[in-house]
Parts: structure tokens; C-alpha cells; sequence
């Protein structure tokens, strides 16, 4: 129930990252500073992330017909962060929010209302060849979650609708990090049908008029998961790459606060 009780999260990692040989990118290896904080109390949800990027990268360049542009080696580092923040407008909840046996298909007391989103993210690139590349983003949209997951059938709906508008400078020299700069409108829908089954749907509408993929659907995932209270598992399918991915996890491990009385 992440939005009941007032809560401050800060959290921050280092890690190191090597690629071979995946889509573009012939080799990198590099480090990153991920930071985020998070705070939540009953009517909103707030979230803060920056990240810092440091690496050597080879991969196919943007000149094609340049021979050595096909393989092209530079040092690139980079900063990100993001704001997002989530504003519950009216609560569907009934009064009584305590979790109990009923709920054999969530392993929370799911939020339920209408809400309002708002983000900014911004990111930047600076490479060893004195070129960069800039980018800041905008979206506002509303989110509806209804449902608790307590009966066998149709018992829980969620959707999102977030138009995202955004604002590019510069161009990247590899293919494989070029900031997309195509203004779109994202889709979330979550639907239950019968029992554990939840149907999902994830889309990107362009709406870039100077895209090529203007008025197109783009990032298209379908999954069918089957939720249970102490795990999920599931398969999605990503229209861009025709593949499949096999998903599963486990709720509630190691919780000492986890009520094991069902």
C-alpha cells in the first residue's frame, strides 16, 4: 500500500559494466553512480534519480560509408536524472485497508483511485571527439487503478496515459546511444481476466509529424502473467525485436514483517 504511510527512501550504487559484441556495440566497459530518492505519504509519491556514466566504447559509427567510422572507439561520459512525482486525486478504497486471506492474487493491499503523473528527465552526453548531445523531456497524464484483486473474475484494471514531449540537441557519433527525440504518447493497461491471469499492454504513439514512424505504435510489449500472493511469473513479447521473455518472482522473501498467518 505505497501510498498510505509517510516514507523517505535514499539509496545510491556503484557498479562497473563490460559489453562484447550486442547489436552495435562491438566492446565497452565502464562504471556508474546510480542515486535515487524516493518519499511517499498518503496522497503522493515522489522520486528523484541521477545517474552518472563513465566509459570506452567501440561500436559502428554514424557515417556508414566511412570505412573507419565503422568501427569507431571513444570515451564517453554522461549525467541523467529524472523528477517524478504522482498526485492521488480521488480514492476508490474502501475504508477498511487492512490485508487479509482474501487476497490470494496480490501480495499487497492494492492503491486504488485516480492520479496524476508529472515528469521531467534530462540527459547528456560528452565524448572524446568534442562532440555532445542533450536532451530534456516533459510528460503529464492521468492514471486510473481500480480493483483489488479479491474475486475470480474482471476484479482489477489499471491505465495510464502519458503524453511525453520532447526537446534535442545534438547527435551522438554511435548509432547504438542516440537520444530519441520523438515526442510520443505512452499507454499502460493492466487488465485481470480470470483467477492469477493479468493481461498487460505497453505502446509508444508517435507523434513526431517529422518522424518517419510518425502516427505508428513503437516499444509495443504484451505480457500474460499469472499472479498468485507469494509469487508471479509470466510472458511478455516485444513487437520491436520479436522476442519472448520469461519472467517469474518471488513476494515478500525474507520479510520478517510478512504476515504468515495465510
Amino acid at each position: 500500500n505505497f501510498l498510505s504511510n509517510k516514507s523517505d527512501d535514499f539509496k545510491i550504487d556503484l557498479g562497473f559494466y563490460s559489453v562484447f559484441d550486442k547489436d552495435d556495440i562491438y566492446t565497452s566497459y565502464g562504471t556508474k553512480l546510480v542515486s535515487s530518492y524516493k518519499t511517499k505519504n498518503i496522497n503522493s509519491n515522489k522520486k528523484y534519480d541521477f545517474v552518472f556514466d563513465y566509459g570506452e566504447f567501440q561500436g559502428k559509427g554514424k557515417n556508414t560509408k566511412d570505412q573507419e567510422d565503422l568501427f569507431k572507439k571513444l570515451n564517453r561520459y554522461g549525467v541523467s536524472s529524472s523528477l517524478s512525482h504522482l498526485y492521488k486525486v480521488y480514492d476508490f478504497s474502501d475504508q477498511s485497508k487492512n490485508y487479509s486471506s482474501e487476497y490470494k492474487y496480490s501480495p499487497i493491499n492494492l492503491e486504488q483511485g485516480l492520479f496524476l503523473n508529472a515528469k521531467i528527465g534530462s540527459g547528456f552526453y560528452e565524448y572524446s571527439n568534442n562532440t555532445n548531445q542533450s536532451l530534456i523531456s516533459f510528460s503529464f497524464g492521468p492514471s486510473i487503478s481500480y480493483g483489488s484483486l479479491k474475486r475470480k473474475f474482471l476484479d482489477y484494471t489499471y491505465l495510464a496515459v502519458f503524453p511525453e514531449f520532447i526537446i534535442k540537441n545534438g547527435q551522438s557519433p554511435f548509432v547504438f546511444d542516440d537520444f530519441n527525440n520523438d515526442s510520443r504518447i505512452k499507454f499502460n493497461l493492466k487488465q485481470h481476466l480470470f483467477g492469477p491471469l493479468i493481461l498487460g499492454y505497453q505502446g509508444d504513439y508517435n507523434i513526431n509529424t517529422n518522424s518517419s514512424e510518425y502516427a505508428t505504435f513503437e516499444n509495443v510489449r504484451i505480457s500474460l502473467n499469472v499472479s498468485r500472493r507469494a509469487y508471479s511469473f509470466g510472458l511478455s513479447y516485444s513487437q520491436d525485436d520479436k522476442s519472448i521473455l520469461l519472467g517469474f518472482e518471488l513476494f515478500n522473501f525474507g520479510d520478517a514483517k510478512f504476515n504468515k498467518s495465510f
